[in-house]
């Protein structure tokens, strides 16, 4: 339990460092997460094919954000007052920042086929396991259908927990220190298997608003959404900027 609650605090403490990195420029990081959690609702009206298409561009959105993100701590003060709207003006276009490298741009795409490959692989087994029910209304199954619905969602959240694993630290070891994709992600898988417990309090940060917003749809589906909206806002560069300082503490430049 002491080393569980020590791994904890290491979490914590990413998510103080990027914190303190947000704050640096809040307005182009926030205008990231605004535009990030509008295309997340946009996707989330689209069936099954949303899901899919949403994992292909995570990688590309992801890399693109660490790569602004360390830009920003470079920034020794935080943003003069008079850039503030010339950085949010920006912000859609920082997302697909990762472009404006041909190599890099044909790596993370491919990682983005890789990321959406296996999501929809993921999906087709939750869908096998609840036959179709881990999608449904819960209040409407009976108790052995819900079971299988529980089920097929544990089995899916540990596989997308593994498909994290493969891609957190692999995104930045490739953008930022220009590692190759087998050797980044087996380095992203062991730092990750060392630090499960930190890694966790990161992604349950992320996820939070998402799981509230689901739990608040049953009884208000605009709430469902605005709590995505104004949560996605904060979390979405808070977990950025929490997975660049891990990076940065794991894997400490050359």
């Amino acid at each position: 339990m002491k080393r569980l609650r020590e791994q904890a605090k290491i979490g914590v403490r990413w998510l103080g460092c990027g914190w303190r990195l947000l704050r640096r420029n809040p307005w182009l990081l926030l205008g990231m997460g605004l535009t990030s959690i509008a295309l997340i609702i946009v996707l989330s009206f689209i069936p099954f094919a949303g899901s899919i298409l949403l994992a292909l561009l995570v990688p590309i959105l992801m890399a693109s954000a660490m790569m602004t993100v360390d830009n920003v701590s470079q920034q020794q003060r935080s943003l003069p007052s008079d850039l503030r709207l010339a950085a949010l003006a920006k912000s859609p276009k920082e997302l697909f920042r990762v472009f404006s490298d041909d190599k890099r741009t044909m790596t993370v795409m491919g990682l983005g086929v890789y990321a959406l490959t296996l999501t929809l692989l993921i999906n087709i087994a939750a869908h096998l396991i609840s036959e179709g029910s881990w999608v449904a209304d819960f209040t409407t199954l009976g108790i052995g259908t819900l079971f299988k619905a529980l089920a097929a969602w544990l089995v899916a959240g540990l596989l997308y927990l593994g498909l994290a694993m493969t891609l957190v630290f692999t995104l930045p070891l490739i953008t930022l220190r220009g590692e190759s994709v087998f050797r980044a992600i087996d380095h992203s898988i062991k730092a990750s298997r060392r630090h499960i417990v930190g890694l966790l309090v990161l992604i349950g940060t992320v996820i939070a608003p998402f799981l509230l917003g689901s739990v608040v749809s049953y009884f208000s589906v605009p709430g469902k959404y605005a709590i995505w909206l104004v949560g996605g806002l904060v979390v979405l560069p808070l977990f950025v900027t929490s997975c660049y300082c891990s990076y940065r503490t794991l894997f400490p430049s050359k």
